[in-house]
């Protein structure tokens, strides 16, 4: 056999070889979103997952709740081809009757004793807590939240006590919280939002996760 041939024969296997790859990562994908859309019917949610110019978004809607998950694409380097990319999801509540309590807990990359921090530690991770959530919140009203799992929250309450039977309900699943999504959460006469940054829903069980958050902080 010669080298032109031997060359078109590896060139031929390689293309074969990555068609089957993209076609089991395709079909992974499908059989993914199919689950989802079939986790929904079975309890009555509205599901949509739509391909934007820019990126996907996933959308789930019940009576009492709605979800956004989007993937969208910052920016493509022409040369190599790659993108940047941008993940968020945010499940919402409306006001429900009687009212929500005030409080708002969101993760932050300070773990450890809160109390024993330096200053500037405290300031530069409330700081990055109210930059995400538009809320003007005081370092001297945090309450540090540390679970079992690597992940640690801020507790801010309008009055005290505000948050401390959601928080209850709430630690078994913050346990389990990945420590690379930033999750915020914030309650208020105006409903609830459950922010995770970094977090596309692209299977049942992150779908299921976000769920459970929002129906904990509910009761």
């Amino acid at each position: 056999m010669s080298e032109l041939t031997l060359s078109i024969v590896i060139i031929l296997i390689t293309g074969a070889a990555v068609a089957v790859v993209f076609l089991f990562i395709g079909n992974r994908k499908k059989k993914k979103e199919q689950a989802l859309a079939d986790f929904c019917r079975e309890r009555g949610y509205a599901f949509s997952r739509t391909k934007e110019p820019l990126g996907v978004v996933v959308r789930v809607e019940g009576e009492a709740f709605s979800l956004t998950s989007k993937m969208l694409a910052q920016r493509l380097d022409a040369q190599s081809g790659t993108s940047s990319w941008t993940k968020e999801t945010v499940w919402m509540a409306k006001a429900v009757k009687g009212g929500l309590p005030g409080y708002t807990l969101g993760s932050v990359s300070a773990g450890g004793d809160w109390s024993a921090l330096p200053a500037w530690i405290k300031d530069a991770a409330v700081k990055k807590l109210a930059d995400e959530t538009g809320l003007s919140l005081d370092p001297v009203r945090a309450r540090a939240v540390c679970t079992k799992g690597k992940a640690c929250f801020l507790l801010f309450e309008e009055k005290p006590g505000a948050g401390s039977a959601a928080l209850q309900r709430l630690e078994p699943l913050l346990e389990l919280w990945i420590e690379q999504f930033n999750l915020v959460i914030s309650s208020g006469p105006q409903g609830l939002v459950i922010r995770a940054a970094g977090l596309f829903i692209e299977d049942v069980t992150q779908l299921e996760c976000m769920l459970r958050l929002g129906e904990a902080c509910l009761g």
